[in-house]
């Protein structure tokens, strides 16, 4: 952690500038520990145990109210030096007395001089040596620590383009000011680079390069590498060779993706098949005719020239206007085609057009039969539509 000496702000190990004030971390930055725990509380002593008296403090002189100085403190007396034996005359004057002399202090001896040491034996670490030292390895040169990913939430320095932290409003690496950043927002990754997404590309320092480059710097490929691309190229020419050839292959593929387009991609037309007089008036395309089957299950055939696939079925049911009541209506039909399965198809006693989608190939000759009714007893089942529709 890096304390700034200006404001005290705590910033990152690896900011280069203050988030708070801008101030440059090189030259007012501080490098200082995570904060220790804080200590645990003082055990106190176990009852019953005898504790130390504090120190008394030493009273200081008290001042003289008065104002004048403390006495000085008595003189010594100095002891006088013995009286003469002789006494003296009266008509002189006794002289005066001198301190005795002081005896001289003695001075101190030199100290002893010192005999020389023999000479010991140094370590061989110490001893001169003529051999060259051997060379110590160089250290790697330093490299730049790598910028960790962008986040979402991310402040975008508009100058260097290093993430900062939203916190920040200056840009840690160089300093600038994060008003104008722009915000990083999580990237959509599609669906398919999700399922095969790969690891991170392996990166190289300066000089380094990958095991598998060759002397002349191109990467080396491997047998796989190559045998796999071949194989697919061998295939391929086989494939259309063999479609250009062979007639049954070419047949078989030709109704595989027809299939598969009528399945997925169909594309349906019109088409109006052939009947009979009584027939005529289901597909004559005229909803203000319609035709009439007597009999419990009445049916109409239809022919197809050339035979078709048909695709969907459209149907009007019942009569026109204020007969629509006074017919029966059909509530399930059934397709029989001269061969194939039939197909049964379940109708809404409605007046309106009903569609279906159906599934009938290479149709020739087509029998419309109805199943099922609904109405008036006896009364005879009116048809107004047919519409058929072929896959192409």
């Amino acid at each position: 952690m890096i304390l700034c000496q200006k404001c005290g702000h705590e910033n990152a190990d690896d900011a280069s500038f203050c988030g708070e004030c801008n101030a440059y971390l090189e030259w007012s930055g501080q490098r200082v520990a995570s904060p220790p725990p804080l200590p645990g509380p003082v055990a106190a002593p176990p009852p019953g145990t005898p504790m130390a008296p504090p120190p008394r403090p030493v009273p200081a002189p008290r001042p003289d109210p008065s104002g004048s100085p403390p006495p000085a403190p008595p003189a010594t007396p100095v002891p006088s030096p013995p009286a003469a034996t002789a006494s003296p005359r009266p008509d002189t004057a006794p002289a005066p007395t001198q301190p005795a002399a002081r005896p001289p202090s003695a001075v101190p001896d030199a100290p002893p001089p010192r005999r020389p040491t023999p000479p010991t034996d140094q370590p061989r670490s110490r001893q001169p040596t003529t051999q060259a030292a051997p060379a110590r390895p160089r250290p790697d040169p330093r490299t730049a620590p790598e910028e960790p990913p962008l986040k979402a939430g991310d402040r975008i320095c508009p100058v260097c383009g290093v993430g900062n932290d939203p916190a920040r409003r200056f840009c840690r690496r160089c300093g600038a000011g994060l008003e104008q950043a722009v915000v990083a927002v999580p990237v959509h990754v599609p669906w398919h680079r999700r399922l095969f997404r790969r690891g991170p590309p392996e990166r190289y320092q300066a000089g380094q390069r990958p095991r598998s480059m060759a002397e002349r710097g191109r990467p080396r490929r491997s047998i796989v590498g190559i045998l796999v691309p071949l194989a697919v190229v061998v295939a391929i020419v086989a494939a259309v060779t063999s479609y250009v050839a062979v007639p049954d292959i070419q047949r078989q593929v030709n109704d595989t993706v027809a299939g598969l387009k009528r399945q997925f991609l169909p594309q349906l037309a019109d088409v109006t098949p052939t009947a009979g007089a009584s027939a005529v008036d289901a597909i004559d395309g005229n909803l203000l005719t319609w035709w009439e089957g007597g009999g419990d299950q009445p049916g109409l055939t239809l022919r197809f020239n050339p035979a078709v696939d048909l695709g969907a079925l459209g149907i009007t049911a019942g009569a026109n206007g204020d007969d629509f009541p006074t017919f029966r209506r059909p509530t399930q039909i059934r397709l029989v085609p001269e061969d194939g399965d039939p197909v049964t198809l379940d109708l809404a006693d409605t007046r309106d057009f009903q569609s279906f989608r159906i599934d009938l190939r290479d149709v020739a000759r087509l029998r419309v039969q109805v199943l099922e009714s609904r109405g008036p007893g006896g009364a005879p089942v009116a048809i107004r539509e047919l519409q058929f529709q072929e896959v192409r």
